[in-house]
């Protein structure tokens, strides 16, 4: 198991095929867009949120966080549509190990979304589908990998 000790750099570029939610399309006389953000964590810990993209499945970010972390195993993304009245409405999600960052040749990473919360208890599950996918690029220096 890799644990990640240090400062880790994170930018969201874009996501695209995001989905309409019920909920976002209850208030939207025909018009079925979604106002997406990302929430960032680690660990199921939140570090950072991107600003709220109007009206639109095929969002650009270009927004970098930093944040320092100790003991990091997974970095989430979650897409959320910024609700007018809350809750905010669940999107999509994934999740990329730190590990599988380090094995990449590339920084600039690509990661599907599924449709599905993960508190989601298992036997309402069925097979989440793919409902999009975010790109992001994680820079690697500074880093300290720990097996």
């Amino acid at each position: 198991m890799v644990f990640f000790n240090g400062s880790m750099k994170v930018k969201i570029c874009e996501a695209n095929e995001l989905q309409p939610t019920a909920h976002s399309t209850r208030l939207n006389m025909g018009n079925k867009t979604i106002d997406p953000y990302v929430s960032i964590d680690v660990d199921d810990i939140n570090v950072a949120r991107t600003s709220t993209k109007q009206k639109t499945f095929r969002p650009t970010w270009n927004e970098e966080f930093t944040s320092e972390i100790h003991n990091g195993q997974t970095i989430g993304l979650t897409v959320f549509h910024d609700a007018a009245i809350p809750p905010d409405d669940f999107v999509a999600n994934c999740s990329v190990a730190f590990e599988d960052i380090l094995a990449q040749q590339q920084n600039d990473i690509w990661v599907s979304l599924l449709s599905q919360p993960p508190s989601m208890e298992r036997r309402e599950r069925g097979t989440p589908k793919n409902v999009g996918a975010v790109e992001f690029f994680a820079a690697k220096r500074r880093v300290c990998f720990c097996r």
